[in-house]
């Protein structure tokens, strides 16, 4: 796993420099990747508890619920949204969910390659709401 100042160099900042002259802002930048790792955690401990002890009317109750935004509507804020996403290709249409995000166009969090072969994002919701 990735610490968050590996994360930090991968995006070009200069982690040394910013912890010696601008502290605070690399304590704020380390607090918010670690209250989005605690949050995104915890949902998705949620996610598998429920479909461990679920039933298929518990699994389309759930499917539903995320079902909040249509297909033409996008963030208005640059911050993490869980995501359904839909590809189709030769072998037919794969759906899955993932966390991006929206700034200008839809895109994926580092190390991920969604979006770069024709995927769509179908649902989505503010991660911050799934709790």
């Amino acid at each position: 796993m990735k610490t968050p100042d590996t994360i930090m160099k991968e995006q070009g900042l200069l982690v040394n420099w910013l912890k010696r002259y601008e502290p605070d802002t690399y304590n704020s930048i380390r607090r918010a990747m670690d209250e989005f790792a605690v949050q995104y955690a915890k949902w998705k401990i949620q996610k598998l508890n429920e479909r461990q002890s679920s039933t298929d009317a518990n699994k389309q109750h759930d499917s539903k619920a995320l079902h909040i935004a249509d297909v033409g509507s996008f963030p208005s804020e640059p911050e993490p949204v869980l995501a359904k996403i839909e590809r189709i290709n030769s072998l037919g249409k794969s759906t899955w969910y993932e966390v991006v995000y929206y700034y200008k166009y839809w895109r994926s969090y580092n190390g991920s390659t969604t979006f770069q072969d024709g995927e769509k994002v179908v649902n989505w919701r503010y991660c911050k709401d799934c709790w």
